[in-house]
């Protein structure tokens, strides 16, 4: 009995382990970069919204002028529907990041997958938020059921090229730095957290945003959203 869990075990770690690889593109298209001809990189933000460091970060976009995708989790925006609108109403992108944010999620049956999404896009939709185009699920890992759900309900997942692993409490100044700001190049995909999967603590992503817009700047790199990336039309932000 041991031994049979024990290899069920190691066949969910494969699962989870081939679903995270970036590039691999194992079960299914995840996008993960931009073309690299016009000097232009998308910046993306998971677990939001919250009513402090989420406006911290539409201030400081707006300063520079740039634009964003935020990954949202359903559950947070119930919460806090006046920091989605103000989302929207500053020409940025929304994502869904599942209504709850498990670190079990590629582990969930179909239905259970399905039935949380749904609920995120129907709390959006209450909003008056219209359709959206993209997916990112929680911790990145893309499973078989999680490719097939999100196709069917007209998702696209999204993945990324760049982070700093501000979604970690532990990760120093340095290593942000080190990992996005000193690596940033057209084409690419970066992702940041706009506050912390539960809120207890201020992500990088929010500090160190003004050190990262600055080199971008410096680069000559204008930051856009994921469908501006790809040259795609808008689902849910004002021109």
């Amino acid at each position: 009995m041991l031994s049979w869990i024990l290899g069920a075990l190691a066949v969910l770690l494969l699962i989870a382990f081939l679903g995270a690889l970036p590039g691999l593109n194992w079960y299914g298209t995840v996008v993960r970069r931009g073309p690299a001809l016009k000097s232009r990189l998308a910046l993306t933000f998971d677990d939001g919204p919250h009513p402090e460091t989420t406006r911290q970060v539409l201030a400081l976009l707006n300063r520079f002028q740039v634009c964003a995708t935020f990954f949202v989790i359903g559950e947070k925006v119930e919460l806090y529907p006046d920091v989605i609108r103000e989302i929207v109403a500053g020409g940025h992108e929304l994502g869904l990041h599942g209504y709850r944010h498990s670190w079990f999620y590629a582990f969930w049956r179909r239905a259970t997958l399905r039935a949380d999404l749904e609920r995120s896009l129907s709390v959006l939709r209450e909003l008056g938020v219209p359709p959206l185009r993209w997916f990112r699920p929680p911790i990145g890992v893309v499973s078989p059921a999680i490719a097939s759900v999100a196709t069917s309900l007209g998702l696209t997942l999204a993945g990324w090229s760049l982070r700093g692993l501000d979604g970690l409490a532990s990760t120093r100044r340095e290593t942000f730095r080190t990992r996005v700001c000193e690596r940033l190049t057209s084409g690419g995909i970066v992702l940041l957290h706009d506050t912390s999967e539960h809120d207890t603590y201020v992500p990088l992503g929010v500090t160190e945003l003004e050190s990262l817009l600055t080199e971008a700047t410096a680069r000559k790199l204008k930051c856009v959203t994921l469908s501006d990336l790809l040259n795609l039309p808008h689902h849910n932000a004002h021109s």
